[in-house]
């Protein structure tokens, strides 16, 4: 006992000792802060000083009246009860380090014989930066450099900010091969001069010249090189070396191995300059590991209902795909989670959760997959609402709505909203102002009831394109026309000035077209109005009209058109058309040597006819111009002569088109193999049809042979000798087609085989063959179709047929 208190005695001494000590001198910054829950809290702040060591300067000075303001605005310290807080200390010197100014804030602490204290913030100005130059570059210039920097002249200098402009450059320098590019940032002159000198070591250019694999048995190296984006020097390409895009992609071999069941599988890279430092040798170096199979699937219900789960383990695993036995795939197990959980959302799980977990086996490469389920309660839809749409219709909207009141709430539907909400052209459609389908929370009079927030944001729906397009069947064509996306036929101006601003005839989601396409082939001047929906019903029309001149080697002609249809669609795969054509065609500049089928169409011709149509298409709607998956059929047949004119007679077509993903690469890009087979007919024979309304094949219809050369050959009417193809009318089409991703989603190689025939009856006689190879390329913001760059040759074909070796054109596969 006696012992405590001598303890406690001495404790009490040595605090009071140091507490005079403290109160006799002024605290250093670090004092201060260990004082900050000390003795010094809750003590009066007499009074609070700035002062400020200016650049270049050696003492410390009260600042000038806008800095001192601009500090005083920052300080908290000594407000209100005035009492002091080292905690609110730490936070002024916080605030002072964030506005740049400064390169050192630090606050002392003094007190007075009457127990207050003075509190002093000290402050080392930030150099401002008057001026930024570059020195030692050679290959870029210095205009291109300035854009990566930052540094505006007359602001505070900012370390961070100026390391980050020089990795800037040294990307800049990588992307063009110079490998080794060095950036160091020069302040040497800052406080005097205030100049920012980033000194650049360029190093010569480091082209890739040969790319190897070592360690990889199970995948062959071209798989592996579809998966790497860095790319050896050739005639198309510089073959720049980045050490961050080896990693990358190192990282993406992994990952591939990873999806085809090398769970243990690890990538690194070697680079290996030649001596002079201009050439580079990449290997990459693969441990592919063991192949994992999948043990099983095991579902487990997180949360427990009485009444049982809504969906049981057994139907859970049935949902999923891989199955035990088959090699484990990470991408698979991803889908296994989506199917899951769009499995629920169908039935209006809105909040069901699914975690995967890989559990390996430790005595073999096997893999279990365990799905925890949490499926949560049920909804229903509620409210549909609309927000966002000024001018645009509220049934404009809707009818891209899949979301029904008073129906469980399908996720998936509302995800498809989102997208056809995207698809029809009247919205924004990127960044934060692309359009949304939100679930909105459960409403507390209705908790089984969520509603729906569809939010869109207008955009300009008008367009005026001007330019002009080349291809191996037009040869060349120019086009001036204005397009409104968003018309309203109905919304009649009340006042020139309603006319004007752009608020009438707008908001019906209609299409309204002007277009004038004068070419050498072609010319085409037409008016057209397309709805997608009349009268706010499930059926659709268009009309239009035009004046139309085709420059053949079979026959010139001019036509003046009218067109109207109807379309009504069932479902998401089926629409079925219906479409009327008014034609009055009339033949020119025959010449002598032209064909007896052509002067038998001599002077004008009227044409009348009815078509109708069906087709069915599952290509996914964000495919349409470059499907990967799906199929198209068509059906149609059309009575020509039915409102009378010069002819009598009914076409039969058929056109069926497949599609299939046969692999994908780690970025996603498809190898897609593409199937279509098509057919013409028209009963009544050649004599009942003119000859520009006859089939033909050839050119980009069947590549390696002339455009419209495959087809039954006419007499001469001057020598009665073998002259111009005068069509057929029965054609028949079959072909295929792989396309093979080279280069990111831009460039593709296509590989085909084109067959087929026109005769004057049905048959397959004088059937044409032809192959070759051709180039994709997708270009953003010129086509959403690929252009098309093809070499074909023929495999067989007729003595009198004429080849072309090269075809180009927009490919459009719908």
């Amino acid at each position: 006992m006696q012992g405590l208190v001598i303890l406690s005695v001495a404790a009490a001494v040595c605090f009071a000792v140091a507490a005079r000590a403290l109160a006799q001198d002024t605290l250093s910054p670090a004092a201060a802060g260990l004082a900050a829950e000390g003795p010094f809290d809750g003590r009066r702040v007499e009074r609070v000083e700035v002062l400020v060591m200016p650049v270049g300067g050696d003492a410390f000075a009260p600042p000038d009246a806008r800095l001192g303001q601009l500090v005083r605005n920052q300080i908290r310290l000594g407000r209100g009860s005035r009492e002091y807080s080292g905690r609110v200390a730490t936070d002024d010197l916080a605030r002072l380090n964030r506005l740049g100014r400064f390169v050192q804030a630090e606050h002392l602490v003094t007190p007075l014989q009457d127990g207050s204290v003075v509190v002093t913030y000290r402050l080392r100005e930030q150099p401002f930066v008057r001026d930024v130059q570059v020195t030692g570059n050679r290959r870029l210039g210095t205009l291109d450099l300035r854009d990566a920097i930052d540094a505006l002249p007359g602001t505070p200098f900012d370390r961070f900010e100026m390391d980050r402009a020089a990795r800037r450059i040294e990307e800049l320098y990588r992307e063009r091969g110079y490998y080794l590019a060095d950036v160091r940032v020069n302040t040497d002159d800052l406080v005097e001069t205030g100049v920012v000198l980033f000194e650049i070591r360029e190093g010569t250019r480091v082209r890739v010249t040969a790319i190897r694999f070592e360690g990889n048995s199970a995948v062959p190296d071209r798989l592996l090189r579809d998966e790497i984006t860095v790319r050896k020097a050739g005639i198309f390409g510089r073959g720049p070396l980045d050490q961050r895009q080896l990693r990358e992609d190192a990282t993406s071999i992994a990952r591939f191995y990873e999806d085809r069941g090398y769970l243990d599988a690890r990538a690194d890279f070697l680079v290996t300059q030649s001596p002079d430092g201009r050439e580079a040798i990449v290997t990459f170096f693969i441990v592919e590991g063991e192949l994992y199979s999948l043990s099983r699937v095991t579902a487990v219900h997180d949360d427990a209902r009485p009444e049982g789960p809504v969906l049981t383990a057994e139907q859970i695993v049935g949902l999923i795909g891989m199955k035990p036995g088959d090699t484990f795939s990470t991408r698979a197990a991803d889908q296994a989670v989506r199917t899951v959980r769009d499995a629920y959302g169908k039935m209006g799980y809105t909040d069901a959760s699914v975690i995967r977990r890989e559990v390996r086996d430790p005595l073999r490469p096997a893999v279990e997959l365990l799905l925890t389920i949490r499926e949560g309660p049920r909804y229903r839809t509620g409210l549909v609402q609309i927000s966002g749409n000024r001018y645009t219709k509220q049934s404009e909207v809707r009818r891209s709505v899949r979301v029904e009141p008073d129906r469980p709430l399908d996720t998936t539907a509302v995800d498809l909203t989102r997208r056809l909400v995207s698809a029809s052209g009247l919205f924004e459609t990127f960044g934060p102002q692309a359009p949304d389908a939100i679930i909105q929370p459960p409403s507390p009079d209705n908790p089984g009831s969520r509603d729906v927030l569809v939010d869109v944001t207008e955009t300009r729906t008008g367009n005026l394109a001007i330019g002009a397009s080349v291809n191996s069947d037009a040869a060349l064509s120019g086009r001036i026309s204005y397009t409104e996306r968003n018309f309203d036929i109905t919304d009649v101006p009340s006042s020139l000035g309603e006319l004007l601003s752009g608020q009438a005839f707008r908001g019906g989601g209609q299409t309204l077209q002007l277009e004038a396409s004068p070419g050498t082939t072609f010319q085409t001047y037409r008016l057209s109005l397309e709805d997608r929906s009349i009268a706010d019903s499930f059926i659709g029309g268009s009309v239009a009209g035009g004046f139309r001149v085709s420059l053949l080697p079979q026959i010139d002609t001019q036509r003046l058109f009218a067109t109207a249809g109807l379309r009504r669609r069932f479902g998401e795969r089926w629409v079925a058309s219906l479409r009327g054509r008014w034609e009055s065609v009339q033949p020119f500049d025959l010449e002598p040597d032209s064909t007896l089928d052509a002067f038998a169409v001599e002077g004008t011709n009227i044409l009348t006819g009815v078509r109708f149509g069906v087709t069915r298409n599952t290509v996914p709607p964000a495919e349409r111009f470059r499907p990967s998956s799906g199929t198209i059929t068509e059906l149609a047949v059309e009575q020509v002569g039915v409102f009378g004119g010069d002819f009598d007679y009914t076409s039969l077509s058929a056109e069926h088109s497949v599609f299939l993903a046969l692999r994908r690469n780690y970025q996603g890009q498809p190898t897609v193999l593409r199937l279509r087979t098509s057919a013409e007919w028209v009963p009544q024979g050649q004599d009942s049809v003119p000859i520009y309304e006859r089939y033909y094949l050839g050119g980009r219809s069947l590549r390696g042979l002339d455009f419209r050369t495959v087809a039954p050959r006419g007499l001469t009417a001057d020598t009665l000798e073998i002259g111009e193809t005068v069509g057929g009318t029965f054609s028949f089409f079959a072909g295929v087609e792989l396309q093979q991703p080279i280069y990111t989603d831009s460039l593709a190689l296509a590989f085909f085989v084109d067959s087929g025939t026109v005769l004057e009856e049905i048959g397959l006689e004088d059937y044409r063959v032809t192959a070759g190879i051709g180039l994709r390329v997708y270009i953003r913001g010129l086509s959403p179709a690929p252009l098309a760059f093809d070499f074909a040759l023929p495999i067989t074909k007729e003595d009198v047929d004429d080849t072309r070796l090269f075809t180009f054109t927009v490919d459009l596969p719908l």
